[in-house]
């Protein structure tokens, strides 16, 4: 589950908070355009939208869409994932993360990070590299894929450059995941 937030949160651009608040049944696939689109509530601003993931064009270990699949497989086969148990409540991708008593779901990732960067596992990580900066990452990605229209890479926040991932730091950390 590690690898999978941490490619929503790169991929969409989004703040941990609305990963976290992702709804399976919110979610469908576009034939069209080849992209899987989700339900998105914008944590600070309240705007709902959808966002795309589209498949990525290099590197299938960085592809949001397959590690979704093996999420799904892998978490049907541990007996979650299945049909909402309750029916009132949304049905979270991440349900662990949509709790804000322990810090909320950018603070988890960052922990993630953080964890990661101290055991010195991923080549380029540094403590200055937090949820905040892998949202902050894939423009360049997005801008190369073909399959992306132009408004769906629409920077959604003022970031940082220092606190940017790299591709080859953001590879070496999903390789470690």
């Amino acid at each position: 589950m590690k690898r999978l937030i941490v490619l929503c949160v790169y991929h969409a651009i989004g703040r941990g908070g609305e990963v976290a608040f992702m709804n399976l049944d919110a979610m469908r696939f576009d034939e069209d355009q080849h992209g899987l689109w989700t339900g998105w509530q914008e944590t600070k601003t309240g705007h709902q939208n959808e966002i795309p993931y589209f498949p990525d064009i290099a590197d299938w270990e960085v592809d949001t869409i397959q590690a979704l699949a093996v999420y799904a497989i892998t978490a049907i086969n541990r007996g979650k994932l299945t049909d909402n148990p309750l029916p009132e409540e949304p049905n979270w991708l991440f349900p662990e993360y949509v709790s804000l008593v322990d810090g909320g779901a950018a603070t988890k990732v960052s922990k993630i990070l953080s964890t990661l960067q101290k055991k010195g596992k991923v080549e380029g990580l540094g403590v200055e590299h937090t949820s905040h900066g892998l949202r902050a990452g894939p423009s360049d990605e997005l801008a190369m894929n073909e399959q992306v229209d132009v408004i769906a890479m629409i920077m959604r926040g003022n970031w940082y450059v220092q606190y940017c991932f790299t591709r080859e730091t953001f590879l070496h950390l999903v390789e470690y995941l």
